[in-house]
């Protein structure tokens, strides 16, 4: 499908969608796209063991071609790139598995439709999964999780969604020792800290000060230092990622 993903002239319609701007370059991509992603991204995932299904590797390449229409004209080149690209993914899965689902553009948005369908592979072709190495099986010797009761003072429980109560959520990821965990779980005690946020585009730790805490939510608000910026994060979530500077 080579000849569809490059022009008449030879130009790939891929490359610039393989890394996107720094936030210091184009500040206001990142104010305007919550959810910024890239084909350097996607193969970063892909190399540390794949998605776990096609439908959640599909999710992420329509995620990151409906921000690029979102964010671009619909008559620039970039735009029209997208759409072809688009089709091009389309056609692939449909040769590999007739009849399977495809999210549309922008539904991508709505986390009801991000949901895998309800849809089965025909018994006699392969179950394909997206990786581009087998991970490695790690054996954790580790206490099962016994979570606490719902803490009935976050946003959640305030919604009477207490299965999802983010108390919970932040006790399991420090149970789990994700990256981010130690450092959400010092909480209001943050605040003026200095810290560092991963940005999975660029693979690269920006440094940030912590400026707010919400305890409804668990949630930190910080200031990055390389362009002045500001984001709301979750910092225990997994795909939020943050660490104490280096001493």
């Amino acid at each position: 499908r080579g000849g569809a993903v490059k022009t008449k002239t030879g130009r790939s319609r891929s490359v610039d969608f393989e890394l996107l701007p720094t936030r210091k370059v184009m500040p206001e991509y990142y104010r305007a796209i919550s959810n910024p992603i890239d084909l350097g991204s996607i193969q970063r995932c892909l190399l540390s063991g794949g998605y776990p299904t096609l439908w959640k590797f599909l999710i992420a390449i329509e995620l990151m071609l409906s921000n690029c229409q979102a964010y671009n004209e619909s008559k620039s080149m970039l735009y029209g790139d997208a759409e072809v690209l688009r089709e091009v993914v389309a056609e692939a899965v449909h040769e590999k598995y007739p009849g399977h689902p495809l999210p549309k553009r922008d539904s991508v948005y709505d986390a009801k439709q991000c949901e895998d369908p309800n849809w089965k592979p025909d018994a006699k072709r392969p179950v394909l999964k997206f990786t581009m190495k087998k991970p490695v099986a790690m054996e954790i010797d580790q206490e099962p999780f016994n979570p606490p009761a719902p803490c009935k003072k976050c946003e959640m429980c305030d919604a009477s969604r207490t299965n999802e109560c983010f108390e919970i959520a932040l006790k399991r990821a420090v149970h789990e020792k994700l990256p981010g965990a130690i450092v959400a779980d010092k909480r209001s005690y943050l605040r003026s800290e200095i810290i560092e946020v991963y940005w999975a585009p660029e693979d690269t730790w920006f440094r940030a000060k912590v400026i707010k805490y919400s305890h409804a939510r668990r949630e930190h608000t910080v200031r990055y230092e390389a362009d002045d910026t500001e984001e709301t994060l979750q910092l225990w979530h997994k795909d939020s990622p943050a660490r104490f500077p280096a001493r």
